[in-house]
């Protein structure tokens, strides 16, 4: 059955996503979640998603509520949550049932295991009038991150690069600053605050020696991850040293010799040693170290052979290119290495595109699948 939303379930449903957005990249691995209450159609209560392990929308905004929420109507972009097995908590849902809610309109389901529709027929056996499904696209956007993140059993990723006109990630002598723009590189910035962790290979770290934190804005710095498969990391590299709540991890296999492991370990890095596939790192036991450690999104921002490492395997969920209208020409680097496909049919085409600028830079980005449909 199709339901007909009314305006007013429009407008309060879209205050939900601007609240979501408040904690925006602190709630890890926790959705964004935004809740109102609404009763005689004046906001009685609202909260937002506090930071992991801190108190969850739905809670805040009852709270705040108080008596009023008898009979009110709760906005929520996701699904409340349920009792945790291993959490001696009352639950979201459960809140929701003991406060004489009326009404729940919930944007979209959440495929946590511990969830995953029982929050909704939790309500529904209570009693309660819930409807599902008001703006459910945008929902999955906001949390693609936790949706991939339950529904694929790994982190969310996410290739980035800036290239120019023709293709290039450099010049041919390896010069590289500044392709994108400043407004670009901002915006680079916030995408590493909403981001678990950075990933990028120990060619780039040796090459362009980056620091891999946020500089650009105010956020938090995202967990670094570098790709070295032999030990080949410069142990002078910016990375190793930095002041920053997020360490460095160094992914690697057992062809990394103990001393540099060591002297790793000294300098306050994380090293990981983890089966290896041809040499190289595993991608998917690298994936599955790091939902162990509930890190539940990665942003891998080269070089050209992980980019194409991680597209061969199909691990990944979306695409954020930002296009310079500079030419290098030469034989300079691409951001998409490897051996390629052979034929253009067999080439990758990404889904829902969309398209923005910054200045005179052009961002597209796109996703392997239409899961947001």
């Amino acid at each position: 059955m199709t339901i007909q939303w009314s305006s007013e379930d429009k407008k309060w449903m879209a205050k939900t996503f601007d609240l979501a957005v408040t904690n925006e990249g602190h709630t890890n691995p926790n959705p964004m979640v935004g809740a109102i209450i609404v009763n005689d159609q004046q906001i009685v209560g609202q909260g937002c998603t506090q930071p992991y392990s801190l108190a969850h929308a739905e809670q805040q905004a009852l709270q705040q509520a108080g008596n009023s929420a008898q009979g009110a109507t709760l906005y929520v972009n996701w699904e409340p949550c349920m009792p945790y097995p291993e959490k001696n908590t009352p639950s979201c849902a459960m809140n929701i049932i003991d406060s004489g809610i009326a009404r729940v309109v919930i944007a979209a389901s959440d495929p946590h295991p511990n969830v995953n529709g029982q929050g909704i027929q939790a309500l529904r056996d209570a009693g309660i009038d819930v409807d599902v499904g008001l703006m459910k696209a945008e929902a999955l956007q906001l949390n693609e991150i936790s949706y991939i993140y339950h529904t694929e059993n790994r982190p969310f990723i996410c290739l980035k690069w800036a290239m120019t006109l023709d293709g290039k990630i450099a010049t041919h002598t390896g010069d590289s600053k500044w392709i994108s723009n400043e407004a670009s590189r901002t915006y680079a910035h916030q995408l590493r605050h909403r981001y678990a962790t950075i990933l990028v290979g120990v060619n780039t770290v040796i090459e362009d020696n980056p620091s891999l934190n946020v500089r650009h804005q105010n956020g938090k710095d995202p967990v670094r991850i570098v790709l070295d498969s032999q030990g080949r990391i410069p142990l002078s590299s910016r990375l190793l040293y930095l002041k920053s709540d997020a360490p460095t991890i160094i992914a690697t296999t057992n062809a990394m010799p103990l001393p540099i492991e060591k002297t790793l370990t000294q300098s306050g890095s994380q090293v990981w040693r983890l089966p290896d596939v041809d040499g190289h790192v595993d991608l998917k036991a690298l994936l599955q170290k790091m939902k162990s450690e509930n890190l539940d999104s990665v942003l891998v921002e080269g070089g050209g052979e992980v980019h194409w490492s991680f597209l061969q395997q199909q691990l990944f969920d979306k695409a954020i290119c930002f296009v310079a209208p500079k030419v290098a020409g030469g034989q300079a680097q691409s951001p998409v290495g490897g051996s390629g496909v052979n034929l253009m049919r067999d080439a990758l085409e990404l889904k829902n595109i969309s398209y923005q600028t910054f200045g005179d830079d052009l961002c597209i980005t796109g996703y392997r699948t239409a899961f947001l449909k």
